[in-house]
């Protein structure tokens, strides 16, 4: 055998010899790939049930509401309508719509929110409910207000709603039965035309203190 010949072979033997090492550092990387997706779904699982954990606990909280706080009720569609968009790209506000995308949000671990009636005059502590007509209304405290630029990017196509604020909630704190609805003499009957704050200065005071009575009752 000649030395170029020898010389040559040497070079393939420490080719091969190269070529697996690097087969095995792939097969490590690609295993420490894995492990850490691996660890990253772990993570997000956890993550997802600790936000759940964490707002159950929150709902167990007893809460109360001032005796001059406000009271502001939006109404909730029985059926989501059929989506008819204008031109610009806009789309008349849809309550059941909107409402189902925030206990998609709850279910997720996310925190419940909705945007103010036109007087942007809600504020941290009031209460806030949604009315299910001839049903019931839940009963959410309000936690935080924010300014519009916190609007969700699904609430953009919705006409005539930009300059309100944005009410972050408290997960359900407790549903007041239709039949005892109709005695607070507010929207008892009939339809509610979008969010609208409680005026009526008796209503308003019979609500909070339903509301503070039912909450100190729970377990």
């Amino acid at each position: 055998m000649s030395a170029d010949t020898k010389a040559l072979l040497d070079q393939v033997e420490t080719l091969k010899t190269q070529l697996g090492e690097m087969v095995q550092q792939e097969a490590v990387w690609i295993a420490a790939i894995v492990r850490a997706n691996g660890m990253i779904r772990d993570l997000t699982a956890e993550l997802i049930e600790a936000k759940k954990t964490k707002t159950q606990a929150d709902v167990k909280k007893k809460v109360s509401f001032a005796a001059d706080g406000g009271v502001t009720i939006t109404p909730v569609r029985a059926k989501e309508m059929k989506q008819t968009l204008s031109p610009e790209g806009k789309a008349l506000p849809d309550s059941r719509r909107d409402y189902n995308e925030q206990c998609t949000r709850l279910q997720n671990g996310e925190v419940m929110c909705w945007d103010d009636a036109d007087a942007n005059k809600t504020r941290p502590g009031d209460m806030f409910g949604f009315r299910h007509q001839d049903d019931r209304v839940e009963i959410h405290q309000v936690t935080e207000v924010n300014g519009t630029d916190q609007r969700l990017p699904s609430w953009s196509r919705n006409v005539g709603q930009s300059k309100r604020n944005v009410l972050i909630l408290t997960n359900p704190l407790c549903v007041i039965p239709w039949n005892d609805w109709e005695k607070f003499g507010w929207h008892a009957s009939g339809s509610l035309m979008g969010t609208q704050r409680v005026a009526n200065g008796e209503a308003r005071t019979r609500i909070v203190e339903y509301v503070n009575t039912k909450i100190a009752g729970m377990p």
